[in-house]
């Protein structure tokens, strides 16, 4: 089984509670669950327990070591 397939066993379906800006809420949910289970080698268990503070303080440091990586080439 692959990473991705994995990372699709833990997702939940999440309906879309509209709004001016939203676009579709349980895409966006997905994109991120995808995100921390495959990149940051979350479980779906810590991506569903995390809080918005705590995905984008690991993707900020994702994002630093992917950009301090590239750096060095």
């Amino acid at each position: 089984m692959s990473v991705a397939q994995r990372a699709g066993e833990g997702r939940k379906k999440v309906r879309s509670r509209g709004g001016a800006n939203s676009g579709n809420d349980g895409d966006y949910l997905s994109d991120l669950f995808a995100f921390a289970t495959v990149h940051l080698g979350w479980s779906p268990q810590s991506f569903w327990a995390s809080t918005p503070s705590e995905f984008w303080a690991a993707f900020s440091m994702f994002q630093q070591k992917i950009e301090a990586m590239n750096a060095r080439t």
